[in-house]
């Protein structure tokens, strides 16, 4: 019998199972591969033990069918696996299909019941010797583990991918062999490169600053040198040009014999952090000049305080016949009263009194206060929303915004230009990627100040808030305006952002939070005249620092009323205890060396003693600290003496006075 004859000889299944070696069932079950034959002819099917366990048959209870067989197969395969079947014995070419399985063990074998496994199907065609297709013989491999495990990686690729997207922390590795990189879809990202991308380790040095590619590349020397690696920040020039601070950590790969064949490291995005940690350095800068700034505003409103006392005592002196020379030390002191108002804006110690606003009236109103400010070569457009929501504010502290942010406008265009406001509700969710760092999801009112004028560059407009500094010539600006405009708008619960480049302009961004309680629109009442009220009555003045004590019992004096001083609460305590009777009203600083002006009054109260109270202070008082009633003012240092006298003749004239 020839080669050809012996090859294509019938075989019985038994017989085909009987000559494989003793292994095979072994190798099988660790293969998770079944195996079968299915004779055409006959009709009857073999099946090897690993083939029942994949089918979920018992061994010994199912005869091997194709019947079987087909019923093991998902319902919605089980078509394709017959296709396959017929094609193969029409052609006699071998097929492989994946299809699914169920497990088939009967239903109280809960782990193994309906169980769906995944399966890669062979089958090839035996041939008789006249080539007629007599037998077929297929594999089943169990690829359900391998396939879970399959899904497992994508499922913590996709995982990882959505992680350093999170982090903005993309990966890389160089193969120093084969000169390959690769990069994380993250890291292309971080580089603006599309996913498509390959990258090559040029690609990286392109992407590196200019100005830190020299330390770059002596730090990768130092590193293959010395095989110790060191993490570095450095910039990055994105492929549209956007400037990134990154961070990148390696590690060194080196084969068996210690060779450097590579390395895999981390890139992170550290951009957005470092620009809330310079915010959070600024607010302490911020907070901790604020408060040098309100100690010098304190001492400084003393100074001014003498100062106007005294003019007033010359103005009281000479009536109307007030000489120039005393008008312009009052103006002058009124220029230094103005600065300090600004210095205590700055560290949050001004007096403020919120009130329902609307913003736009207050751009109008101030457009008109500064349109001569501004010139004729300077054009102004106002872009106004109708319907804009009320703020909670004051008055003056948001006109003070405006015109500071007007006159730096006006500073950056000395060549003319335009300047355009604009006012807009907006509203921030969570997750609104324009909500600016720091703000709260909420509803505000969006204020927009833009010139064309000169415009910052990156070292100008980081410090552009920072009190004192100022890019003015000497005599030319206090560098407080923006500092003052940052203050107000910080205390006002709101944000402010400035877009800015050398030779493009500048744009102001301030948010605001919408006012929430009930609107009551104040009104801002015209300043009172300057009508000098006297009187006679005993006052009690407690001011620790004599030269503001003297000169306020200067000016209670020239309008004719008798003063008792004091300059501890310990002293006025006695001064009443001695002539109480004859005090008809205080006027108190509130900061003391002892206690409190309002603890010094409730002490007095104690005692039965509750005259008129004025309360003068260059700070502000916490709400609520200075009693509310008409028998109680509050009056801010510096002030004028005909301010003095025109308050304490107020209060002293008042219903709850005149029945004490």
């Amino acid at each position: 019998m020839g080669e050809k004859e012996t090859s294509t000889r019938a075989v019985d299944s038994s017989e085909f199972y009987t000559v494989s070696v003793p292994l095979l069932g072994q190798a099988e079950r660790l293969a998770k591969m079944g195996s079968w034959v299915w004779d055409l002819r006959s009709d009857h099917m073999t099946w090897s033990d690993e083939l029942y366990r994949i089918l979920g048959y018992e061994f010994d209870e199912v005869p091997a069918t194709i019947g079987a067989f087909y019923a093991a197969i998902h319902e919605s395969d089980v078509a394709q696996v017959k296709a396959g079947c017929a094609s193969l014995q029409a052609s006699g070419k071998p097929i492989e299909i994946q299809c699914r399985v169920v497990g088939q063990r009967k239903a109280d074998d809960v782990a193994l019941a309906n169980q769906v496994k995944y399966v890669v199907l062979a089958v090839t065609a035996i041939v008789d010797r006249d080539g007629e297709v007599e037998r077929l013989a297929g594999t089943v491999l169990d690829v359900t583990v391998g396939r879970e495990r399959n899904r497992e990686l994508r499922r913590t690729n996709r995982l990882l991918q959505e992680t350093q997207r999170l982090a903005h922390i993309g990966s890389w590795e160089w193969d120093m062999r084969s000169n390959r990189v690769k990069w994380s879809a993250e890291l292309r990202r971080i580089f603006g490169e599309e996913d498509d991308f390959m990258p090559t380790p040029e690609s990286f040095r392109e992407r590196v600053h200019p100005k830190d590619l020299e330390r770059m590349q002596w730090l990768y020397s130092s590193v293959r040198d010395t095989k110790i690696d060191q993490p570095v920040e450095f910039r990055i020039v994105r492929k549209d040009k956007a400037t990134r601070y990154v961070y990148l950590e390696s590690r060194a790969i080196h084969d068996r014999n210690g060779a450097l064949v590579g390395y895999v490291g981390t890139i992170q995005d550290t951009t957005d952090r470092r620009r809330l940690e310079a915010q959070a350095l600024q607010s302490q800068k911020m907070e901790a000049l604020g408060r040098l700034a309100g100690g010098v505003a304190h001492d400084f409103n003393n100074v001014l305080m003498a100062i106007l006392a005294n003019a007033s005592v010359l103005q009281l002196m000479n009536g109307d016949d007030v000489s120039q020379e005393t008008e312009d030390i009052i103006a002058a002191a009124e220029t230094g009263a103005a600065l300090s108002r600004q210095l205590l804006a700055l560290s949050r110690q001004a007096p403020i009194s919120l009130e329902s606003l609307d913003l736009n009236q207050i751009c109008h109103a101030t457009m008109h206060l500064v349109q001569r400010v501004l010139g004729e070569d300077i054009d102004v457009e106002l872009s106004l929303a109708e319907d804009l929501w009320t703020l909670q504010g004051a008055v003056v502290q948001l006109k003070q915004v405006l015109l500071n942010l007007c006159i730096n406008a006006r500073d950056a265009m000395p060549e003319g230009g335009s300047l355009r406001i604009e006012t807009e509700n907006i509203v921030f969710d969570a997750d609104d990627q324009r909500r600016p760092p720091g703000l709260r999801a909420g509803k505000y009112v969006h204020l927009v100040v833009v010139d064309d004028g000169e415009g910052m560059d990156e070292e100008t407009r980081a410090r552009a808030f920072e009190p004192f500094f100022t890019t003015k010539g000497e005599g030319k600006g206090s560098g407080l305006g923006l500092a003052t405009v940052f203050a107000v708008v910080k205390q006002g619960s709101g944000t402010i952002d400035i877009t800015s480049a050398k030779g493009h302009g500048t744009r102001f961004d301030i948010y605001l939070p919408r006012m929430v309680m009930p609107e009551s629109r104040a009104v801002v009442e015209p300043p009172a005249k300057r009508t000098n009220v006297v009187g006679n009555e005993t006052i009690l003045v407690v001011e620790d620092n004599p030269m503001v004590a003297v000169s306020i019992a200067r000016v209670l004096g020239q309008a004719g009323y008798s003063v008792v001083r004091a300059e501890r609460p310990s002293e006025a305590i006695a001064a009443v205890d001695a002539q109480g009777d004859d005090i008809k009203g205080v006027v108190t600083d509130y900061l003391l060396p002892e206690m409190r002006g309002s603890e010094l009054i409730a002490h007095l109260a104690a005692r039965g003693f509750s005259p008129p109270v004025l309360f003068v202070s260059g700070y502000a008082p916490a709400e609520g600290e200075v009693p509310a009633s008409a028998s109680a003012r509050f009056l801010q240092k510096p002030f004028q003496g005909h301010e003095l006298l025109r308050a304490l003749r107020d209060l002293l004239d008042a219903p709850a006075a005149a029945s004490a």
